[in-house]
């Protein structure tokens, strides 16, 4: 299975967990059965991908003005629309939608974090790289993963070459990293 497509089935997977929890916790949200939360979970996610980047798009005037408040509601939006769409998956109205849309992005955020706590969640930062030849001072574009012990940049690995590597402990006067792909350990002079 290729990476987009197991990608995919986690994403799937996590929704379908989330809406689960949703529909035992908001009154006004329920599912029949297990057949029709998976189905649910697969239409949610549909909506989320090719209808809800439209209206977000389309109202974003107002989503400037209301400082991102607009998109709880789209969000609610797009759960009850989910709704509507799967026999067995009910939501009794639009305030249970807009609470259950809530929860459901919490909940999916954590369980998205326990199921793969290291996909996809980077911190773009800047770090001051002092002055290069001619005077001038530099500035170091870092990408950190997340979770990490330590926000420190990430370097390359001697190993395999990828940058994909994240910061273990300090050691006397180096850092120890790691690899994510190759799971290699090694030190880095600390500056």
């Amino acid at each position: 299975m290729t990476g987009s497509g197991l990608k995919f089935l986690l994403k799937w997977l996590v929704y379908t967990i989330s809406l689960f929890i949703v529909s035992h916790v908001v009154a006004g949200v329920s599912i029949e059965n297990w057949q029709s939360t998976v189905i649910a979970a697969l239409v949610l996610g549909l909506v989320n991908t090719f209808i809800k980047p439209f209206l977000i798009a389309l109202t974003l005037p107002i989503n400037i003005l209301s400082m991102g408040v607009l998109t709880l509601f789209i969000n609610g939006f797009m759960f009850y629309l989910a709704s509507r769409f799967v026999a067995g998956f009910t939501v009794s109205g639009f305030s249970s939608a807009f609470w259950a849309a809530l929860l459901f992005s919490i909940v999916s955020f954590f369980v998205n974090l326990l199921l793969a706590p290291n996909t996809g969640i980077h911190y773009r930062g800047f770090k001051a790289a002092g002055r290069s030849q001619d005077g001038a001072s530099r500035v170091d574009n870092d990408t950190y993963d997340l979770p990490r012990t330590d926000w420190r940049s990430s370097v390359s690995c001697p190993g395999c070459g990828s940058g994909d590597t994240r910061f273990v402990e300090p050691h006397h006067e180096a850092s120890v990293y790691e690899c994510n792909i190759c799971r290699r350990r090694f030190e880095t002079e600390d500056d």
